[in-house]
């Protein structure tokens, strides 16, 4: 923290206690931040709270403390509530910057950072207020110079549509401006007097050029190059998304013109017929894209004094567009420059501050979701979501288990996220993903030992995350999530990661512990050396690379403190407890596919359940035609093997049976098999979650009997089907005939025409009549539609 002396040193005066009588004593009073550090100071002689004029009077709470003070003065109690301290000063011998013996004068220490300068306000000998800005660096002097320069270029242009501050006193040390005497309210919305505002200035200095020659003039490469092999305290994927917004600009046009560059509610004010006084325009540059001020007075605010969400915040810049010079623009092109210019300078300039106060964790965030949305239109938004959650945990208490050794952003779409943390982490985590203008839809499970979040994307993407509270088999807790946090390590992105050895350990528990040999992936080079020098070192076997015996691993677990008396118990009943828990918490669904011989029912299948098991990680089971708890009847006289051996050896529709009483028994022995085998189906795969496949289903009855040698009536076999559970979706796929053919022989072309008419029409009638889905594809193009396929499954998922 900046000492009061520190400050008056640079304000030109010397600490000197024992100066005697050519010292100046005076008592001081100030008002600190939540830091400790000092924002205020002023003399404590004075009557009214000048300090009151550096600050930004938005909210009740601001409008409260203005109360309370402004009455603490007036009543003289001022000196109860605000630290005085006396000290002795004398000018330095190159003199000082302000006359500190003034009674009416308070002094403002900036924002910490580079750009910090303080600020005095005091009265002229006519009472007229002053302001002056005192830079206490290079940078800071260089952007008062930038000021002096932009408020005498305003002077020359004979501005209308707004006030400025006029140049009372310039020198290398200080620069002096008039105040705002008649401008006494806050504007917080963007009105016409604003829009009047960014026309002018449009008026003083408008360019346009190709993005590449614009990225040139501003250097945007190099900085963009300079902060990634620098970032310090940069989360890496802000980085990486400013990179992916330059690329997405290139060969793009861009509307240039001065601007304040730092046009907020608090660095202006109005008087009663709303015309504006804008002050502080040290940021200012020409050369700046249209747009910037309008988008930077919305965000700043809703930032900084609202603290609204994006989304927010993206809904008032909509609103506002319509309305100001904008509206015949591109709004999302013009927000991309901004966000690109803006976000650089500000990461450039926090990269190099050392101590980041609450404000620049806000920013980050909501810049993080609007360059996320922009983006999302064209770029991967699996990939931007992922780099935001990793930017979001940059500063908590984590650690990525198991991530593979590349860019977080390309984990494969059949990878889930593995982060160790705890409950309350996790909880804020969901919270995050969920207001993230990227997300879609998500789902959490919440158990004890882990939380578990499905998430869908805008564009339909998925994304699985397993928060993991504590690692557990059954009731056997195996490894210390708190100590394989503790230490982890960083990445060369930032990111935090399980170190090697845990990482091993953590592979050779998990497969052992359920019965499984470790995957070659796992099995990398110092995989057996990390082990060897562990507690599992006596169990590795150099003859058996990957296995890990179950009951040896068990019996050195259950020897483990944390596996013994009360923590045992307690593991014990929170294992039955979430096990039943489990049969309440995740349902499954049961998906039929229909169609003709050569349709590409098999294939589909198979995309259908790799997509389900490795995307939407729900365990899959695939039935043929019927529950089968009862054999095909050929069983009973040939035996199941040769019975199934023989069907499948045969071509369908071949049977000979014309008999109706023949037709009604294997009817309703196959009816029978439908009838009891759907509450098995439902109790033994449903109930626990799975997703149930069905190659062909009871509709082969209806429409195609003959395949199963049955002679029976549409009508009858068509109202037995009222009495089954029906499947949540049913497709059936069809394709031309001469598409069919040519992947199969089985049926004539006359036969394709029918068969495929009367599941149309069967799966019309029952779309209208049921509250099951029946759905007819046209299966012609197989990415078409396995992803019409997904999403439908995915909906009914979520």
């Amino acid at each position: 923290m900046t000492s009061i002396y520190k400050i008056f040193e640079n304000l030109g005066y010397k600490h000197n206690p024992e100066a005697g009588n050519i010292a100046i004593n005076i008592n001081l009073q100030y008002f600190t931040n939540k830091d400790g550090s000092i924002r205020w100071i002023w003399p404590a002689t004075m009557s009214q709270p000048l300090f009151l004029k550096f600050y930004n009077i938005h909210g009740w709470k601001a409008r409260v403390f203005e109360f309370i003070v402004k009455k603490l003065f007036a009543i003289e109690l001022n000196h109860w509530f605000f630290k005085t301290i006396n000290i002795s000063l004398i000018p330095d011998e190159a003199g000082s910057i302000f006359d500190i013996t003034n009674r009416t004068w308070a002094l403002f220490t900036g924002t910490t950072g580079p750009n910090q300068k303080y600020i005095i306000y005091q009265e002229d000998d006519n009472k007229n207020g002053l302001f002056t800005k005192i830079p206490i660096s290079e940078r800071s002097a260089t952007l008062i110079d930038q000021e002096k320069m932009v408020l005498t270029q305003l002077a020359n242009h004979h501005i209308k549509s707004f006030v400025f501050p006029k140049i009372i006193e310039r020198s290398k040390t200080k620069l002096t401006l008039s105040s705002f005497e008649n401008y006494d309210q806050r504007c917080q919305t963007l009105t016409q007097q604003h829009t009047a505002v960014f026309e002018e200035l449009e008026m003083i200095s408008s360019e346009t050029f190709s993005f590449e020659d614009f990225r040139d003039k501003h250097h945007i490469r190099e900085r963009l190059m300079r902060l990634e092999n620098t970032r310090n305290k940069i989360p890496s994927g802000i980085i990486k998304k400013l990179q992916r917004l330059h690329q997405s600009l290139l060969g793009s046009q861009v509307t240039t013109h001065i601007a304040h560059k730092d046009f907020t509610p608090w660095n202006m004010y109005t008087d009663s017929t709303g015309k504006l006084y804008i002050y502080d325009w040290e940021l200012s540059r020409a050369l700046t894209p249209k747009g910037f001020d309008f988008f930077h007075f919305i965000i700043q605010k809703g930032i900084l004094s609202e603290r609204k969400t994006w989304a927010q915040i993206k809904w008032e810049i909509l609103v506002h567009s319509t309305e100001s010079y904008l509206k015949h623009e591109n709004i999302a092109h013009l927000l991309s420059l901004y966000l690109l210019i803006n976000v650089l300078y500000y990461l450039e300039l926090y990269n190099n501050q050392e101590k980041w106060h609450q404000q620049i964790n806000w920013l980050l965030e909501i810049w993080n979701e609007a360059m996320s949305d922009v983006l999302g239109s064209r770029d991967n938004t699996r990939e931007l979501l992922l780099i935001d959650i990793f930017d979001w945990l940059s500063k908590k208490r984590y650690a990525g288990l198991k991530l593979p050794a590349i860019p977080i952003e390309t984990l494969s779409i059949y990878s889930d996220l593995d982060l160790l943390m705890d409950r309350a982490l996790a909880f804020d985590l969901v919270c995050f993903v969920k207001t993230h203008p990227l997300v879609s839809q998500i789902k959490t499970q919440r158990s004890f030992s882990k939380t578990v979040a499905t998430i869908i994307t805008r564009n339909d993407e998925i994304l699985s995350i397993d928060c993991i509270h504590s690692l557990k088999r059954k009731n056997i807790e195996y490894m210390s999530v708190d100590e394989m946090i503790d230490q982890s390590y960083l990445d060369s992105e930032g990111n935090r990661r399980v170190n090697d050895l845990h990482t091993s350990e953590f592979v050779a528990l998990f497969y052992g512990l359920n019965y499984a040999v470790v995957p070659k992936k796992f099995r990398f080079f110092p995989f057996e050396k990390y082990l060897e020098n562990s507690f599992l070192g006596p169990l590795v076997n150099p003859k058996e690379r990957g296995v890990f015996q179950h009951d040896p691993l068990m019996k050195m677990m259950k020897k483990e403190k944390r596996n013994q008396g009360l923590s045992y118990l307690k593991n014990t009943l929170i294992y039955y407890f979430e096990t039943i828990m489990k049969l309440f918490s995740q349902r499954g669904m049961i998906i039929s596919f229909s169609g003709v011989d050569g349709a590409g029912k098999s294939t589909v299948i198979q995309h259908t359940k790799n997509e389900i098991e490795k995307k939407l990680r729900r365990k899959v089971v695939v039935i043929r035609h019927r529950p089968s708890l009862l054999p095909i009847l050929s069983a009973w006289s040939k035996g199941k093997k040769r019975a199934e051996q023989d069907a499948a050896n045969s071509l369908p529709r071949q049977g000979q049976n014309r008999n109706i009483l023949s037709s009604l028994f294997r009817f309703t022995y196959y009816y029978f098999d439908y009838i009891f085998g759907q509450f098995y189906i439902y109790l033994r795969h449903v109930l626990g979650g799975t997703i149930v496949l069905y190659d062909r289903y009871y509709f082969d009855f209806i429409n195609d009997s003959l395949r199963s040698n049955i002679i029976l009536p549409k009508w009858f076999l068509k109202n037995a089907y009222r009495f089954l559970l029906q499947p949540d979706l049913n497709y059936f796929l069809y394709a031309d005939p001469k598409t069919i053919l040519s992947r199969k022989k089985e049926l004539d072309e006359s036969s394709i025409e029918t068969l495929t008419e009367d599941y149309l029409q069967l799966f019309g009638e029952l779309e209208k009549k049921n509250r099951s889905h029946y759905y007819a594809i046209e299966n012609v193009d197989l990415d078409r539609t396995l992803t019409t396929i997904t999403e439908q499954i995915q909906t009914k998922l979520f």
